[in-house]
């Protein structure tokens, strides 16, 4: 019997040894025993980088999904910059490029660019600056006390007589027309963008009635029309550069 006790335990003690030996060499190839949920690597930095592709900075939020923190971090940051800069409306605050004029605070083509009208007719951008129109200009035009030239012929105002300085006739409560005080005249009038001007009638600003609108030789843009340019005439016109006959 205590020889088969003996054997017993010897048995028992080797397979305590091989048992031993297992766990050391699992432990020097690398293997877990007991593992536990991980988290991916760089979870935060992808949590960024997403951040920086709802902003419109795709390849910044891939970098982030794939890398680390610091990529994720610089992956949101661009994306948020992006995402600025595309949300940006030009109000032609800085010019507008050759061949082009400011309309509603965007630069568009200008239609009178070239000038292909008579050297005496004036060119003006049709209502949506998409094509030009060559009309007669009103400089050697003289219409009536309740008259006023539009495009070279003159049409009733609808104010019974002519109104006095500082006036302008405007539609007034009734429908009808009445001269009322020009509310852009002197200190009144309102600093306005690009393209705009005050109306006169209401004091706001309101797209210019002369944007785009090219003259002939010394004369001027005065209320949409073209006149000689010693009686008042503004804006942005100038000298035609219209082709002859």
């Amino acid at each position: 019997m205590r020889r088969l006790a003996s054997i017993w335990a010897q048995g028992w003690a080797r397979r305590w040894a091989l048992v031993g030996a297992l766990g050391v060499a699992f432990a020097f190839a690398g293997c877990d025993l007991n593992p536990q949920p991980e988290v991916p690597s760089g979870a935060t930095g992808g949590g960024a980088g997403s951040g920086g592709k709802a902003g419109g900075g795709g390849a910044g939020g891939a970098s982030g999904g794939g890398g680390g923190i610091n990529l994720g971090g610089a992956g949101g940051a661009a994306g948020s910059s992006s995402g600025g800069a595309g949300g940006t409306t030009s109000k032609c605050g800085g010019g507008c490029a050759g061949g082009e004029l400011c309309n509603e605070g965007k630069c568009v083509d200008d239609p009178c660019a070239p000038n292909s009208c008579k050297s005496d007719q004036a060119c003006k951008p049709n209502a949506d600056f998409t094509a030009s129109n060559c009309v007669e200009s009103c400089a050697e035009v003289v219409c009536g006390a309740n008259e006023a030239c539009e495009n070279g012929t003159c049409k009733p105002t609808g104010c019974a007589s002519a109104c006095k300085s500082g006036e302008v006739c405007a539609q007034s409560g009734d429908g009808g027309f009445a001269c009322k005080p020009d509310l852009c005249a002197g200190d009144a009038q309102v600093s306005c963008g690009a393209g705009e001007s005050c109306a006169p009638a209401t004091g706001a600003c309101a797209p210019d009635p002369c944007n785009g609108v090219k003259c002939p030789a010394q004369q001027a843009c005065q209320s949409g029309e073209c006149r000689w340019a010693g009686d008042g005439g503004s804006g942005d016109s100038g000298p035609t550069d219209a082709s002859a006959d």
